[in-house]
């Protein structure tokens, strides 16, 4: 039974080079390759209408409907297979208009706002959604070119996995609409305007500039006036505000800091290098650097300044039904009430209920029989930083904090950390 996952009704992603040469078959035999694609743009996507399949021996090409492309395996068989019972209804070659991503726009110039070359298109993803074939990005990487000239193995070696899924992709709906090719000179330019930019939400504009290649990115933050490019630079994610920073003059990056709430300074800040952020630091207002100081030097603290002694402990023999039935006064009053530590007489941390779990336990089950045992768990001399770290990869609601034989100290609940603005990773 063929793999499911190529057919047309489910959605699935794949780059144009993925499929470019595949064998297109009717009825399990072979009557050509994949040649082109002729796409109709939009706003948002260009749609594939066509496929155009080249035919050994002097044969005409078939221009062929995405209608009729029944499936698709761009990896491994590279193979398209076509709905067709007549070869000869669909002979011809493409309009004068029509437009084709390989013949037309494939190694192609992308001009950023300012006329200039900064990219060159080596690829496109494409989107099979509701059984309609879209472009939905047009990919500038180095590694779309080693996938262009067969090398796919070697981009993987140099770039690996993670980066090739994200590196060099810039949507679709950021490129200025293409007229067709009576036009069209062969250059991609992006809908990224000027007058258009100064109008958008810095929201909006922090979702473009997560779109863009790193030169295209400096290039419009740098044209933004500075208060937009503050509230900007704040929204963005650590990466894209590593790379800003680093591509723009310290005294700009010192002057959008210095408008900035202190907090909002200490989380750009925090996600630099300390040697980095020092150097801005004492770029700023005096009275703001203070304040900023004080707030990444918080990261520090100790996190047993964070903990409650307000939670729910069981002793380890105790039953899930005493339990159920104590549970409504045990939480009265307590800040940490979704989970009951399971505590030796010793206050020793032995594990953890959560209390889903203990309503679905039998009646009769012990405490330590349904209990996670070994639970993560806080040191007394871990830092605000360090809770805010184990938040994150945990997505816990509580953690508690032990001494060095194991007792526990209190627990810390989730909001008390991870709704301070100013905690930061790095």
């Amino acid at each position: 039974m063929e793999n499911e996952e190529n057919s047309k009704s489910v959605d699935i992603s794949f780059f144009l080079s993925d499929l470019l040469g595949a064998k297109a078959l009717i009825n399990g035999k072979k009557i050509g390759i994949l040649g082109d694609m002729i796409v109709m743009d939009g706003e948002q996507f260009a749609k594939v209408t066509h496929f155009v399949i080249h035919r050994p021996w002097g044969d005409p090409s078939l221009i062929v409907p995405t209608d009729n492309v029944q499936r698709i395996f761009p990896h491994g068989r590279k193979e398209v297979l076509l709905d067709i019972d007549d070869t000869a209804k669909f002979e011809g070659e493409p309009a004068d208009d029509a437009l084709l991503l390989e013949d037309h726009i494939l190694d192609k110039k992308i001009l950023d706002i300012e006329n200039r070359e900064v990219e060159v298109v080596y690829d496109f993803k494409i989107s099979i959604r509701g059984g309609y074939f879209y472009v939905t990005h047009v990919d500038v990487s180095r590694s779309a070119a080693l996938r262009g000239m067969h090398l796919s193995w070697l981009a993987e070696v140099i770039y690996g996995p993670r980066e090739l899924s994200k590196a060099g992709l810039i949507a679709w709906r950021y490129i200025q609409p293409l007229a067709n090719m009576g036009s069209f000179k062969g250059d991609l330019k992006l809908n990224i305007l000027k007058e258009r930019i100064a109008d958008m939400p810095p929201a909006d504009i922090a979702d473009i500039l997560h779109e863009l290649p790193s030169e295209q990115r400096t290039t419009l933050f740098d044209g933004l006036d500075t208060e937009r490019a503050s509230d900007t630079l704040e929204k963005v994610g650590p990466n894209v505000q590593r790379q800003l920073i680093n591509s723009i003059k310290k005294t700009k990056i010192a002057k959008l800091i210095n408008i900035m709430t202190p907090a909002q300074a200490a989380d750009v800040l925090g996600v630099l290098p300390w040697s980095d952020a020092k150097v801005l630091i004492h770029m700023l207002d005096e009275e703001h650097a203070g304040k900023v100081k004080a707030i990444l030097d918080k990261n520090d603290e100790g996190v047993a300044n964070f903990i409650t002694r307000e939670f729910i402990s069981a002793a380890p023999e105790k039953t899930a039904e005493e339990m159920k039935s104590e549970y409504a006064s045990a939480a009265k009053g307590k800040k940490v009430v979704m989970y009951i530590y399971i505590l030796e007489p010793d206050s020793t941390l032995k594990g953890v209920v959560d209390i889903k779990e203990l309503l679905e336990a039998p009646d009769d089950s012990r405490m330590d029989a349904i209990m996670a045992k070994n639970p993560i768990n806080l040191a007394t001399g871990s830092t605000l930083k360090d809770a805010y770290q184990m938040f994150s990869r945990y997505s816990f609601r509580a953690i508690p904090v032990v001494d060095p034989k194991g007792r526990i100290l209190g627990v810390v609940p989730y909001r008390d950390v991870m709704e301070l603005k100013h905690v930061l990773l790095d």
